[in-house]
């Protein structure tokens, strides 16, 4: 059975950086891209930053026919840089998932693009999106300094100490970018690290063993009845070599699942929702029945512990 209560914590942290954008949308202030940080989130770090990046959309494309996942004109708050209060070596740069990856899971058709240093490719969509993002430094309840390329304004940030880069759903893809470009152009190598959940396929058989090669130590977690791990479906795309996929027998939490309705949008998203992820990696990692109600919806899809 799997026990990994720090990655459980992660996908925790994951979480409340979707729950901050989603708070963003009730009154309307998808724009705002500097949201306090989750209550939770601020016991245990200290705000550095915030990453921002075109919001993600799922558009017909003409010339192709098909659905695709595009970047939008407009920049939207995606996650921040934080410093931890117990260990202020080590840092942690948290990326969002975004819901439309599920609307976008129904036409699941990703474009290869080049990626150069690896000879190979990687999906036009997350690629495109990654590349619209950016870090700005915050200190004092406001922005300090212009927008910067992500990669760059993070190492800028942290001239010591390691950074775990976290990412659930379409964050996962955006961190897979992220942590590559931290290790090989920022040239901070085995200072990086991840910590992901439910990550699509970023890229071909080349570009993953690329970042094998190059990211010393990561951790991607990939549930078995999740489909967003399973997509883009063909054109050569696989998961990076050292991703755990496991089964509902490794989890420590029994998930709602109808197997009569693998496609219906309810049933897949317990199985894809990171705080599912939390729950199945570690069952103590919290009081499941006290998270937010914002929560709640995904708290429905935890039954309960498994049973032996």
């Amino acid at each position: 059975m799997l026990d990994d209560p720090l990655a459980a914590q992660m996908a925790l942290t994951v979480m409340r950086a979707e729950d901050m954008f989603q708070r963003l949308k009730e009154p309307r202030q998808q724009d705002k891209l500097d949201p306090p940080l989750d209550p939770a989130i601020a016991v245990a770090f200290d705000l550095m930053g915030y990453l921002a990046a075109s919001d993600a959309l799922v558009k017909l494309d003409d010339r192709l026919n098909r659905m695709v996942l595009q970047p939008s004109g407009s920049p939207v708050f995606y996650g921040f840089l934080a410093r931890s209060k117990a260990n202020p070596h080590q840092f942690v740069a948290v990326i969002r998932g975004t819901g439309n990856l599920l609307e976008w899971l129904k036409d699941a058709q990703g474009l290869p693009v080049p990626h150069d240093p690896s000879n190979g490719h990687v999906e036009m969509g997350f690629s495109s999106i990654y590349g619209t993002m950016t870090y700005r430094a915050y200190s004092g309840g406001q922005f300090v300094g212009a927008p910067i390329r992500a990669s760059k304004g993070i190492a800028a940030a942290l001239p010591d100490g390691k950074v775990t880069v976290v990412g659930h759903s379409l964050g996962s893809a955006l961190a897979t970018y992220l942590a590559l470009d931290l290790a090989t152009i920022e040239k901070m190598g085995d200072r990086v690290t991840t910590s992901m959940f439910a990550s699509p396929h970023t890229g071909d058989v080349p570009f993953v063993h690329y970042f094998d090669q190059n990211v010393a130590t990561y951790t991607l977690y990939n549930y078995s009845r999740d489909l967003v791990p399973t997509v883009p479906f063909a054109l050569g795309y696989a998961a990076l070599p050292r991703a755990v996929k496991f089964t509902p027998e490794d989890a420590q939490a029994a998930i709602e699942y109808n197997p009569l309705l693998p496609l219906e949008i309810h049933n897949v998203a317990c199985q894809h929702h990171a705080v599912c992820y939390a729950a199945m990696l570690d069952f103590h990692a919290a009081d499941w029945k006290t998270l937010p109600p914002i929560d709640r919806d995904c708290v429905a899809c935890i039954v309960g512990p498994r049973a032996d």
